[in-house]
C-alpha cells in the first residue's frame, strides 16, 4: 500500500493533506462516509499520524466525497489521539490545496470556498493573485462564554480565576498573572504542567468535556501571545483556530475587542500570528454569541509517498505518550502576595513510548506504583502524587479502549 500526501504548515502547525492512495470510501452522504472511515479506514490515521511517519502534534486532512449541492470540498481531520470536529490551520491548508490543483473555480482577487467538515459547513475566502494563493480567512461557528470567572483550586494550593469558552470545543482561558509566571517558549515545560493541572481541575469542577487550557499574556495590544495545551499534554505549535476564536470571544464579551476590530493572536512556540476579527453578534441555544473571523496563510513544506512493507517490524505504528513529572510546584510560596517567590525544582521526568500492542492497564500497575514512589522521593505531596497516578490511569484507560476498538 502507498499513500501520497502534500504537507504544509500554518502558523507552525504541521498539516498533511492526503492526495492519493486512499481506498474506496463508501456512503451516500457525508455522515455515512465519515462513519465508514471511522470503522474501516482508521489505519490511515494511525499510519500517518503515529511514529515513525508522524508525531504527536501531526494533523492529517483526509478529503472525502462532498455533497456537491452544498460544498466545494469535504474533509475529515485526523490527529494522533482522535478525530477532530474542526481544525482552522488544516482548513486553511486544504483550501490552498484545492485552489492550486484547480479543484475549485478561482477568481481574483478573492475566491469563496465552502468546506464540509464534521462541525458543519465552513465558509472560506482565499486571496488569489497570479495563480498564487495568499491569505485565507474563514468564519468559525458561533462562540460564547460559558463562564467569565471560575475559581479553580490547583493541587499546589494556588487559586486561579479562569474563563471557560465554547467555540466548537470548550477551552479554559487563564491569564499569566494568575499563575505568577511570564509565558515564553523557554518555560514551555513548566507551562504545560500548569495547563494540565488547570484542565483537570476545570473538568472535575465544571463536568464539561474541556479540550484544553489557553494561557495568555493578557495583552490588549495589537499582538498577543499564548500557549495552548490539550488534555493529553500536547502543545499546539501554531495559533490554533478554535483556541484563537475562544480568545477573541473572551475579549469581545469582556469589552476588550469590538465588532470589526482586528487583533493578532499567536503561539509562544513559533511566534506566528493569525488575524482575528469579531464579525457578527448572534445567539446560540439562547446564549449571546459571536462569529469570529480567522485569517492566516499556508506554506508548503513538501510532498511524500509513504510505503508500507509487510515484513516491516513497525508495520503497526506506535503512538508515544509523554507522561511527565516535570516540576515540583508545591514550593510556590506567598501565593497571595503581589510578588510571589516561585522556586520550581526539576523532578523526575518519565517518558514512556507505548505501542498499542502492549498498552493495557494490567501491565502498568507496577509502573504506577513505582512512579508514585518517584514523585514522593522528589518532594511531591502524597495528594499530588495520587492525583497524577489517577491521571495516568485515565490516559492508559483511553489507550486500552482505543486498542480494543481497533
Amino acid at each position: 500500500m502507498k499513500l501520497e500526501t502534500t504537507d504544509y504548515h500554518c502558523g507552525g502547525s504541521a498539516i498533511r493533506v492526503i492526495t492519493g492512495g486512499l481506498p474506496e470510501i463508501r456512503g451516500s452522504c457525508f455522515r455515512e462516509r465519515m462513519e465508514f472511515v471511522h470503522k474501516n479506514v482508521d489505519f490511515v490515521r494511525k499510519h500517518l499520524c503515529w511514529e515513525p511517519r508522524g508525531f504527536q502534534a501531526m494533523t492529517v486532512v483526509m478529503p472525502i466525497q462532498h455533497d456537491q449541492s452544498v460544498a466545494d470540498g469535504a474533509v475529515l481531520y485526523m490527529a494522533a489521539a482522535m478525530y477532530l470536529p474542526f481544525c482552522g490551520e488544516a482548513t486553511i491548508c486544504y483550501v490552498r490545496y484545492l485552489m492550486e490543483h484547480s479543484l475549485v473555480e478561482c477568481n481574483e482577487p478573492e475566491t469563496k470556498v465552502l468546506v464540509q467538515c464534521p462541525l458543519g459547513l465552513v465558509t472560506c475566502y482565499a486571496e488569489w493573485n497570479n495563480r498564487k494563493v495568499g491569505n485565507v480567512r474563514f468564519h468559525g461557528v458561533p462562540a460564547y462564554v460559558h463562564s467569565v470567572e471560575t475559581d479553580l483550586n490547583l493541587s499546589c494550593g494556588l487559586k486561579v480565576r479562569a474563563g471557560i469558552v465554547f467555540s466548537g470545543e470548550y477551552y479554559v482561558i487563564v491569564l499569566e498573572d494568575q499563575l505568577h509566571i511570564d509565558i515564553s517558549k523557554e518555560k514551555c515545560i513548566t507551562l504545560t504542567s500548569w495547563a494540565d493541572d488547570v484542565t483537570q481541575e476545570a473538568i472535575e469542577q465544571s463536568k464539561l468535556p474541556i479540550c484544553g487550557t489557553i494561557i495568555t499574556d493578557g495583552s490588549l495590544k495589537d499582538s498577543s501571545f499564548h500557549i495552548i495545551v490539550y488534555e493529553d499534554s500536547m502543545v499546539n505549535r501554531g495559533f490554533c483556530g478554535c483556541g484563537s476564536t475562544c480568545r477573541a470571544t473572551f475579549d469581545y464579551f469582556n469589552g476588550n475587542l469590538k465588532l470589526g476590530e482586528s487583533r493578532q493572536y499567536g503561539s509562544i512556540v513559533t511566534k506566528q500570528c493569525a488575524t482575528v476579527t469579531p464579525v457578527k453578534a448572534t445567539k446560540i441555544d439562547g446564549r449571546d454569541a459571536v462569529v469570529i473571523e480567522i485569517k492566516s496563510r499556508a506554506y508548503k513544506t513538501g510532498s511524500h509517498v509513504f510505503e508500507f512493507e509487510s515484513d516491516d517490524p513497525l508495520a503497526k505504528p506506535a503512538m508515544v505518550l509523554n507522561l511527565r513529572y516535570a516540576y515540583n510546584r508545591s514550593q510556590i510560596k506567598n501565593c497571595n502576595s503581589t510578588n510571589p517567590t516561585v522556586q520550581p525544582r526539576v523532578g523526575a521526568k518519565l517518558v514512556f513510548g507505548l505501542s498499542f500492542e502492549i498498552a493495557n492497564l494490567a501491565g502498568f500497575q507496577n509502573i504506577l506504583s513505582w512512579s508514585r514512589k518517584v514523585n514522593l522521593s522528589h518532594g511531591l505531596p502524597t495528594e499530588r502524587s495520587d492525583r497524577k497516578c489517577r491521571q495516568i490511569a485515565r490516559v492508559l484507560k483511553k489507550v486500552e479502549n482505543r486498542w480494543a476498538e481497533s
